[in-house]
């Protein structure tokens, strides 16, 4: 606990430092900006303060991540296929960025909830490196509803047009098809049927 408490404080210091001393002006800027940072670290360390049970964070967190993950994907899809809502039409105008393309149907790279179709597709790398190690921590195999999981976040990164990310992820995920592959080879070579 002792050891906790310490780097909490090494990791607060620069925070608490930049709320006393910082860039935004305002008090409730800082107070915002420092709660807002503070939050992130709570969450991380709260189950170790309170001894909360660890399996249970996970599967309520799992849960949580797919529930986020659908409405994330079904928003982005009917952005890029129905074209944005008035909102995010009117929104797109406002802030005249323009390589969220044009509001029309299959022309705009679909930002989703996000604020930009970078962070939506930064989200959906980081969604397929967790469907992708989900269930292989025991050595099972990925079953076909974590496959087709997969292929819709994959072709959600296709639709922003971030070539990066969308690059990673056909990396990453080619790595660990190829991986999976060589896998059960091995098992099937060593351990005979």
């Amino acid at each position: 606990r002792n050891i906790v408490f310490l780097m909490t404080c090494v990791v607060l210091f620069p925070f608490i430092i930049h709320f006393f001393n910082g860039a935004t002006s305002s008090l409730i800027g800082r107070s915002f900006s420092l709660i807002s940072t503070l939050n992130f670290f709570v969450f991380l360390i709260l189950p170790y303060l309170f001894n909360f049970d660890l399996t249970l964070l996970r599967r309520y967190f799992i849960h949580v991540f797919n529930i986020c993950l659908t409405i994330v994907l079904v928003y982005g899809f009917l952005q890029f296929i129905t074209g944005p809502n008035e909102i995010d039409t009117n929104w797109m105008r406002t802030v005249n960025f323009a390589t969220l393309g044009q509001p029309t149907a299959f022309l705009i790279k679909p930002f989703s909830v996000f604020s930009s179709p970078g962070s939506y597709a930064l989200f959906l790398f980081i969604a397929l490196i967790f469907y992708c190690i989900k269930d292989n921590k025991n050595g099972k195999t990925v079953g076909i509803i974590e496959t087709a999981v997969i292929f819709l976040i994959l072709l959600g990164l296709f639709s922003t047009g971030v070539r990066s990310v969308t690059f990673l992820a056909v990396f990453f995920s080619s790595l660990f098809y190829l991986w999976l592959i060589f896998f059960k080879l091995r098992l099937i070579f060593l351990f005979p049927l």
